[in-house]
């Protein structure tokens, strides 16, 4: 927080220098928006567009940034109007496929589905709790607490199970799910079969409910990061860091992949450390593509997070677990690099052939192994890359116990250094 006044001190003395004006009200937007004041993050993005000014690829990049202001104040209709003119200039901009869907999703979840009440303060009671038309099962078992994100599969809540008296995550899928048959047995099939991993890296599921007036799961509530949040935090990890997070997501991949689970959504958003111990936890394992599903039959697009997408996901190949592997590489280089292993334009053509990052050109300290490693996972033919999980683990191990070995010794030099002269 402090850094971000400090970065908005700075920039706003520069906003008066033609040369450096753009620049600096498109870097103060993106602090205020860190900061939680989307209104005030689009006046600076707009200011810096210029008064008239309509998408073009010189500004394509701000208009991003006020939809994705929009998005973060949850006007998910005004987002998904600024997405498509952004996609109408460049269909491949960053991850602007999956942004225009999740707004349209969201935006039809709000204004069709009567179990999203609590989005509205005009229908809650004075706790600000929901008060559906009809009360179901569901709302009169689960407590609504607070809500923790959104996405195109639903809304998920902390919610307190009154029957057995412990917290829960609680996602609540869309109405126009809710009503689709073929996809609630579907919905059903998969998660049974991931109740059924016993593993401490996978999110427990336990309950489901699929009818026509509702269609919820709960979950394990998990009180922690997203690894995602963990990475703005840190920057670049430590190779032990690394080690030990990949290690662990490996593990979780390796349960699901023997019992025929993949993935298909494997990301630093699907990836939770808890607060108390920093263990690894994954979540959505099996559910993911069934979204991915329904918005190919229903939208002809490609589904999914472009950033962590396998070459044979973007062609709309079928997908084993060596798609997970590709994305667990993505996030193995990601973790040491300090920032994606491919971004900015066109996105998807990078993954199908753009060459595969060295990971020592933009960490020279990182352990050979460690790089060897990440360049095999994102191999884009599958059948060239490494074959499992299990191998991941195989490999790390030993990086990981000579990295740890290494951060000892390094301590131990420190502590026996003077303290004073």
């Amino acid at each position: 927080e402090g850094r971000n006044d400090e970065a908005i001190r700075m920039l706003q003395r520069l906003t008066d220098n033609d040369q450096y004006k753009r620049e600096a009200l498109r870097l103060t937007g993106e602090c205020f928006l860190q900061k939680g004041l989307p209104d005030v993050a689009i006046n600076r993005f707009e200011e810096a567009i210029g008064e008239g000014n309509k998408p073009s690829r010189e500004n394509i990049d701000l208009f991003y940034d006020i939809g994705l202001a929009h998005e973060a104040a949850e006007r998910f209709d005004a987002a998904a109007e600024i997405f498509g003119r952004v996609m109408a200039i460049d269909y491949y901009f960053r991850d602007i496929q999956e942004r225009l869907n999740q707004s349209r999703e969201m935006s039809a979840l709000i204004t069709k589905s009567n179990m999203f009440d609590d989005l509205d303060l005009a229908k809650t009671d004075l706790q600000g709790q929901p008060k559906p038309a009809e009360k179901s099962e569901g709302y009169e078992r689960y407590r609504i607490i607070r809500k923790l994100g959104q996405g195109g599969m639903g809304v998920v809540y902390l919610a307190m199970d009154e029957r057995l008296h412990r917290q829960v995550a609680w996602k609540v899928l869309p109405s126009h799910l809710s009503g689709d048959s073929e996809f609630q047995q579907r919905l059903l099939r998969e998660a049974r079969a991931v109740a059924q991993l016993f593993n401490p890296h996978i999110v427990a599921i336990y309950d489901i409910v699929t009818d026509p007036s509702e269609c919820y799961i709960t979950m394990e509530f998990i009180e922690g990061e997203t690894l995602r949040q963990k990475m703005k935090s840190v920057g670049r990890f430590s190779t032990a860091e690394a080690c030990r997070i990949g290690i662990q997501i490996a593990e979780a991949l390796a349960v699901a992949h023997d019992a025929g689970i993949v993935h298909r959504d494997v990301k630093p958003e699907n990836i939770m450390i808890t607060a108390k111990d920093s263990v690894v936890k994954m979540v959505d394992f099996g559910l993911a593509h069934l979204g991915d599903d329904q918005n190919l039959t229903r939208e002809g697009v490609i589904a999914g997070t472009l950033a962590y997408m396998s070459p044979e996901q973007i062609r709309a190949e079928e997908v084993d677990g060596r798609a997970d592997i590709y994305a667990l590489g993505l996030i193995l280089y990601e973790m040491m690099a300090g920032s994606m292993a491919y971004k900015g334009d066109n996105v998807l053509g990078q993954h199908l052939h753009g060459s595969i990052p060295d990971l020592k050109e933009s960490r020279g300290d990182a352990p050979c192994e460690y790089a060897d490693l990440v360049a095999r996972c994102l191999v884009k033919q599958k059948e060239d890359r490494i074959a499992s999980a299990r191998e991941v683990i195989v490999e790390l191990t030993p990086i990981l116990q000579d990295a740890a070995l290494l951060e000892t010794i390094r301590l131990q030099n420190q502590d026996s250094l003077p303290t004073s002269i």
